[in-house]
């Protein structure tokens, strides 16, 4: 540097803080030691890394192809995701700002500052990043902002008057628009490689949107895809999340819909006038945006020749395009003039787009994409062993259970009760005045249970045994005057006819005592078997009270006879039980008491209803009866145990299992699968 604008630059310091002093005199020293820009930005790199004590310092430069940084310990370069260095260099700004590094893990994040010195097309920009394991303070950071914000300033005012290093140079000197500031930064291609860092649709179209206005320098940019025969806006540059009920998203979609017919790119408003069909939508789009001009790209789908094309190539034929509209670009200037014709960083970026947008919608046409994805990761490395194994076992299960038939058992619920058993009911209408007997107590057949107390029968034995003594003495009268008017023909004859009218009325009378006999007698309610009483506190159920002809009073239950069970078969689940029964009249019966659950006891099918019925529960069941096995024979090997009757409750509740053949064993653990899809779908297409 000349010795005026040192002293030019000295002059400037003293104005300035003692801190800003003490920066700008260092930048002015690494000037005057460097020959050039590049050399420059590798002292200013040295000077940040000692001065804020950071792991690395990232600088990018227009004149290199890729960021060069300087870190302090190497293993922290292969922590850090260097493609997201270079995003972060491309987008910083003239003001210093704090921003988020990833790993390569995707896990952990290290904290940066970022900010530009030279803007486009010579952008020059750097990174400060701390450790990513102990996180700086908001203090700190606000300190390193400060400072940072000093040595950006001062290093621009030193920038200008450095030389080009000669990697510049040289592609300056091939560029062939040297006018179009924008096509020469794209020249080197690799901004335009973020276009393609990944697939996915949505990245994709907001990565076009913010890219292509750093590089083109417009205000705004927006992405449309066609879908039909509208076009929906994708991304827009500088917004997280599209409003599509936005009245200006509204507007531009419709101005899209008109403009696109054009097939070729428009620059609106222009020199020529635009067709009515395209005026209207777009000054209501004007007016609703506060846009000055925009110009529209579409992006046409490539045909097979463009794929070989080179880049040298891109845009030859730009206007004129045979294939579908992909989708369109709009590039919006709010303020400034606006380029009157289509650059050639235009058809280049037209170009990327095209092939990046082709590539994401092709890969996300494909079928079942996030679940190849999921199995891909699943797959991935030394579990590929692991998966294969798995589906090996897994199609060997599923063979298996084809082939192999078990016995299919059909779950059952019911209780246990005796086989012989009778339950008495009140034979005529009576109070329970004696209850001779207890629950639990052994009786045998004809001893008295219950006396039962009838006023009115008594009051009618009473009355008839009085009638029956008038009758007779009446009777008797008349057969001493009959035999002592036995000369009076006349009187002799109506003495007979009244004594066989006594006669007959005395019969009748003694008739009916008989029947009254025989009702009180039925007051004694008596056993009608040997067994033992089933019946839960009699004396307060039963002692005093009124019960009518037919009420139950009590159960006697032969404990030492065989057992039973009374099944209710779900009718869902009855098919096979009625199938197997009409096969074979005697299936087995596996069971298990409630009280007993860690036994299991054996039964034999005996009976079963050819109609349902609807439980208290709500439930259809089919009623079936099974006969308990009580020995010990060595044949039945279905059962755990022997049943004995010494602990068994009458109305326990049983689980049962009832045998209904093979079946295999998919077919027999998924039934109620297969019935359901039976029932469900294919009932519909039969």
């Amino acid at each position: 540097m000349t010795t005026s604008a040192t002293d030019t630059n000295e002059s400037s310091v003293g104005a300035k803080s003692s801190l800003e002093q003490s920066i700008h005199q260092r930048v002015i020293r690494f000037a005057d030691q460097a020959s050039d820009r590049s050399e420059f930005l590798k002292l200013l790199a040295t000077e940040l890394s000692e001065s804020f004590a950071v792991e690395l310092v990232a600088v990018a430069s227009h004149e290199w192809t890729a960021p060069m940084m300087l870190v302090s310990d190497p293993a922290v370069a292969q922590r850090i995701n260097q493609n997201a260095i270079g995003g972060l260099l491309r987008s910083a700004t003239q003001l210093p700002i704090a921003c988020d590094v990833p790993c390569r893990n995707g896990d952990n994040h290290a904290r940066g500052l970022r900010v530009e010195i030279t803007g486009t097309p010579e952008q020059s920009a750097l990174l400060l990043l701390y450790d990513a394991e102990e996180r700086p303070t908001a203090t700190r950071q606000v300190q390193d902002l400060k400072r940072l914000s000093e040595y950006a300033n001062s290093s621009r005012d030193v920038l200008a008057d450095l030389p080009a290093g000669r990697s510049a140079t040289t592609a300056a000197s091939k560029s062939q628009a040297p006018n179009d500031n924008a096509a020469t930064s794209l020249g080197h291609r690799h901004s335009l490689q973020w276009f393609h860092r990944d697939l996915d649709l949505n990245a994709t179209a907001y990565r076009i949107a913010n890219e292509t206005r750093r590089l083109i320098g417009c205000d705004r940019v927006s992405v449309l895809f066609r879908t039909g025969r509208r076009y929906r806006v994708r991304a827009v540059s500088g917004v997280s999340v599209v409003d599509r009920r936005s009245n200006s998203v509204t507007a531009l979609e419709s101005l899209a819909v008109r403009s696109a017919v054009m097939e070729r790119p428009l620059i609106m408003p222009g020199v020529d006038p635009l067709p009515p069909q395209i005026q209207q939508p777009l000054d209501e789009y004007l007016d609703e945006t506060g846009v000055l001009s925009t110009i529209m790209l579409p992006l046409h789908r490539p045909s097979d020749a463009n794929d070989t094309d080179s880049p040298d190539s891109a845009g030859e034929d730009f206007g004129h395009h045979d294939q579908e509209i992909l989708a369109l670009v709009f590039l919006e200037y709010f303020s400034g003039e606006a380029p009157t014709a289509i650059t050639p960083a235009m058809r280049t970026i037209n170009r990327e787009a095209t092939f990046a947008i082709r590539n994401s919608m092709e890969h996300h046409k494909v079928f079942g994409l996030r679940l190849w994805k999921l199995l891909g990761t699943l797959l991935a490395g030394k579990r590929m062993a692991f998966a294969v194994l798995a589906s090996l076992l897994l199609m060997t299960a599923l063979i298996a259970s084809l082939v192999i038939q078990i016995e299919h058992e059909v779950i059952a619920s019911g209780t246990l009760v005796p086989a012989s058993q009778r339950q008495v009911f009140a034979q005529v209408d009576g109070i329970v005045k004696e209850i001779f007997v207890a629950d639990g107590d052994v009786v045998s057949v004809g001893d008295r249970l219950f006396r039962l107390e009838n006023a009115d029968l008594e009051t009618r034995a009473e009355n008839l045994a009085g009638e029956i003594q008038t009758a007779t003495r009446r009777l008797a009268s008349v057969q001493s005057l009959r035999l002592s008017m036995a000369a009076d023909p006349n009187q002799s004859n109506r003495l007979a006819i009244e004594e066989r009218q006594l006669a007959s009325e005395l019969s009748n009378l003694n008739a009916q005592q008989e029947l009254v006999r025989q009702q009180q007698e039925q007051l004694i309610v008596r056993s009608p078997i040997d067994g033992t009483i089933a019946g839960w506190q009699l004396e307060r159920q039963l002692s005093d009270r009124p019960v009518s002809r037919g009420n139950l009073l009590v159960s006697v239950v032969d404990h030492n006879g065989p057992w039973s069970l009374r099944l209710k078969v779900p009718d869902q689940d009855a098919g096979p039980v009625l199938e197997s029964f009409r096969e074979s009249a005697s299936l087995n019966v596996r069971f298990a008491v409630a009280t007993q659950p860690d036994s299991t006891y054996a039964a034999r099918l005996e009976t079963i209803s050819t109609a349902a019925r609807m439980a208290d529960d709500g439930e259809n069941v089919v009623d079936a009866t099974a006969a308990v096995i009580e020995t010990d024979d060595e044949s039945i090997d279905y059962a755990q145990a022997s049943f004995s009757a010494d602990g068994a409750r009458v109305g326990a509740d049983v689980t049962a299992k009832i045998a209904c053949g093979k079946r295999t064993v998919l077919r027999s653990w998924f039934g109620d699968v297969f019935d359901f899809v039976n029932r469900n779908v294919l009932f519909y297409f039969r």
